[in-house]
Protein backbone atom coordinates (compact mmCIF):
# COMPACT_ATOMS: atom_id res chain seq x y z
CA UNK A 1 0.00 0.00 0.00
CA UNK A 2 2.74 2.36 1.04
CA UNK A 3 4.56 1.69 -2.36
CA UNK A 4 1.30 2.59 -4.01
CA UNK A 5 1.17 6.14 -2.78
CA UNK A 6 5.02 6.57 -3.30
CA UNK A 7 4.39 5.70 -7.13
CA UNK A 8 1.22 7.96 -7.02
CA UNK A 9 3.20 10.67 -5.46
CA UNK A 10 5.92 10.41 -7.83
CA UNK A 11 3.44 10.19 -10.65
CA UNK A 12 2.20 13.15 -9.42
CA UNK A 13 5.08 15.19 -9.40
CA UNK A 14 6.36 14.04 -12.76
CA UNK A 15 2.95 15.34 -14.09
CA UNK A 16 3.44 18.67 -12.27
CA UNK A 17 7.01 18.99 -14.13
CA UNK A 18 5.13 18.66 -17.25
CA UNK A 19 3.05 21.64 -16.74
CA UNK A 20 5.84 24.22 -15.79
CA UNK A 21 5.36 27.80 -17.44
CA UNK A 22 5.63 27.68 -20.90
CA UNK A 23 9.54 28.23 -23.15
CA UNK A 24 10.51 31.75 -23.71
CA UNK A 25 9.37 32.72 -26.88
CA UNK A 26 11.97 33.84 -29.12
CA UNK A 27 12.95 37.28 -29.20
CA UNK A 28 10.84 38.37 -25.82
CA UNK A 29 12.67 40.92 -23.77
CA UNK A 30 10.67 39.74 -20.58
CA UNK A 31 9.05 36.93 -19.03
CA UNK A 32 5.82 38.29 -19.43
CA UNK A 33 5.85 38.95 -23.17
CA UNK A 34 6.23 35.16 -23.67
CA UNK A 35 3.57 34.16 -21.20
CA UNK A 36 1.25 36.55 -23.23
CA UNK A 37 2.37 35.19 -26.36
CA UNK A 38 1.14 31.88 -25.46
CA UNK A 39 -2.44 33.04 -23.92
CA UNK A 40 -5.22 32.54 -25.93
CA UNK A 41 -7.30 34.45 -27.57
CA UNK A 42 -10.87 35.03 -26.68
CA UNK A 43 -13.81 33.14 -28.43
CA UNK A 44 -15.95 36.07 -28.17
CA UNK A 45 -14.51 39.21 -29.42
CA UNK A 46 -17.27 41.67 -27.51
CA UNK A 47 -15.35 39.86 -24.38
CA UNK A 48 -12.57 42.21 -24.85
CA UNK A 49 -11.67 45.06 -22.75
CA UNK A 50 -14.08 48.25 -23.38
CA UNK A 51 -11.85 50.88 -24.91
CA UNK A 52 -13.83 53.73 -23.71
CA UNK A 53 -14.95 53.91 -20.31
CA UNK A 54 -18.87 53.21 -20.05
CA UNK A 55 -21.39 56.25 -19.57
CA UNK A 56 -21.77 57.17 -15.85
CA UNK A 57 -25.58 56.71 -13.81
CA UNK A 58 -27.38 59.91 -14.25
CA UNK A 59 -27.30 62.26 -11.76
CA UNK A 60 -30.01 61.95 -8.89
CA UNK A 61 -32.53 64.37 -8.20
CA UNK A 62 -34.36 63.75 -4.02
CA UNK A 63 -37.66 65.87 -3.15
CA UNK A 64 -38.93 65.70 0.24
CA UNK A 65 -42.07 67.06 1.99
CA UNK A 66 -42.63 67.11 5.63
CA UNK A 67 -45.58 68.59 6.98
CA UNK A 68 -46.84 68.37 10.54
CA UNK A 69 -50.32 66.60 10.79
CA UNK A 70 -52.69 67.62 13.36
CA UNK A 71 -53.33 64.62 15.41
CA UNK A 72 -53.44 65.03 18.90
CA UNK A 73 -51.55 62.27 20.47
CA UNK A 74 -52.57 61.41 24.90
CA UNK A 75 -50.61 59.68 27.44
CA UNK A 76 -51.60 56.18 26.69
CA UNK A 77 -51.82 53.67 29.67
CA UNK A 78 -49.40 50.90 30.12
CA UNK A 79 -50.97 48.68 33.11
CA UNK A 80 -53.69 49.56 35.40
CA UNK A 81 -54.64 47.65 38.75
CA UNK A 82 -54.73 47.51 42.22
CA UNK A 83 -51.98 48.09 44.33
CA UNK A 84 -49.46 46.68 44.85
CA UNK A 85 -48.90 47.39 41.05
CA UNK A 86 -45.48 46.54 39.22
CA UNK A 87 -44.52 47.43 35.47
CA UNK A 88 -40.49 47.24 33.95
CA UNK A 89 -40.61 50.09 31.01
CA UNK A 90 -39.69 48.78 27.88
CA UNK A 91 -37.62 51.82 26.79
CA UNK A 92 -36.75 55.49 27.95
CA UNK A 93 -39.84 57.85 28.41
CA UNK A 94 -41.60 60.25 31.09
CA UNK A 95 -44.15 58.11 32.71
CA UNK A 96 -47.48 59.31 35.39
CA UNK A 97 -48.88 57.28 38.00
CA UNK A 98 -52.85 57.93 38.91
CA UNK A 99 -55.01 57.25 41.24
CA UNK A 100 -57.75 56.15 39.02
CA UNK A 101 -60.19 55.53 42.07
CA UNK A 102 -60.09 59.18 43.21
CA UNK A 103 -58.17 60.60 39.68
CA UNK A 104 -55.32 62.04 41.30
CA UNK A 105 -51.89 62.39 39.74
CA UNK A 106 -49.53 61.07 42.15
CA UNK A 107 -46.14 61.44 40.39
CA UNK A 108 -44.42 62.02 36.77
CA UNK A 109 -40.84 61.49 35.75
CA UNK A 110 -38.52 60.15 33.06
CA UNK A 111 -37.46 56.52 33.52
CA UNK A 112 -34.94 54.62 31.41
CA UNK A 113 -35.27 51.68 30.34
CA UNK A 114 -35.71 48.44 32.02
CA UNK A 115 -36.42 50.55 35.42
CA UNK A 116 -39.03 49.22 37.49
CA UNK A 117 -41.99 51.42 38.40
CA UNK A 118 -44.50 50.26 41.47
CA UNK A 119 -47.24 51.44 43.65
CA UNK A 120 -47.62 49.54 47.06
CA UNK A 121 -50.07 50.51 50.18
CA UNK A 122 -47.06 50.47 52.31
CA UNK A 123 -44.10 52.07 50.68
CA UNK A 124 -46.03 54.79 48.11
CA UNK A 125 -44.43 55.26 44.54
CA UNK A 126 -41.10 54.11 43.91
CA UNK A 127 -39.87 54.50 40.14
CA UNK A 128 -36.27 52.08 40.27
CA UNK A 129 -34.67 53.49 43.33
CA UNK A 130 -35.78 56.42 44.18
CA UNK A 131 -39.26 56.83 46.44
CA UNK A 132 -41.36 59.59 44.72
CA UNK A 133 -44.22 59.37 47.20
CA UNK A 134 -43.74 57.91 50.74
CA UNK A 135 -47.07 55.56 51.91
CA UNK A 136 -48.91 54.13 53.20
CA UNK A 137 -51.46 54.99 50.45
CA UNK A 138 -55.39 54.19 50.95
CA UNK A 139 -56.42 50.63 50.86
CA UNK A 140 -58.50 49.21 47.55
CA UNK A 141 -57.71 52.00 45.43
CA UNK A 142 -56.44 51.16 41.64
CA UNK A 143 -53.92 52.32 39.89
CA UNK A 144 -52.12 53.00 36.34
CA UNK A 145 -48.92 53.95 35.16
CA UNK A 146 -49.39 56.39 31.94
CA UNK A 147 -46.56 56.71 29.15
CA UNK A 148 -46.44 60.13 27.98
CA UNK A 149 -45.57 60.74 24.54
CA UNK A 150 -42.48 62.16 23.23
CA UNK A 151 -42.62 63.75 20.04
CA UNK A 152 -45.03 65.79 17.65
CA UNK A 153 -46.42 63.86 14.67
CA UNK A 154 -45.22 64.19 11.46
CA UNK A 155 -45.64 62.65 8.08
CA UNK A 156 -42.62 62.65 5.48
CA UNK A 157 -43.17 61.63 1.46
CA UNK A 158 -40.59 61.83 -1.09
CA UNK A 159 -39.51 60.87 -4.31
CA UNK A 160 -36.35 59.98 -5.68
CA UNK A 161 -34.84 59.27 -8.81
CA UNK A 162 -33.20 60.62 -12.02
CA UNK A 163 -32.84 63.95 -12.88
CA UNK A 164 -35.84 65.05 -15.16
Amino acid sequence: MFAVALAFAAGCHSAAKSQAAPQAVAGAKHPSESARAHAPEPLNPSMTRPTTAPSLAPPLEENWRSARLNVTSEATPVIEGPAPLMYITQGPGIFRVVDRTSGETLAEMFAKGRTVLRVDDRYGVVFGTETLLKGPRPPGHKYAFYLQPDTANFMRSGRVGPKQ
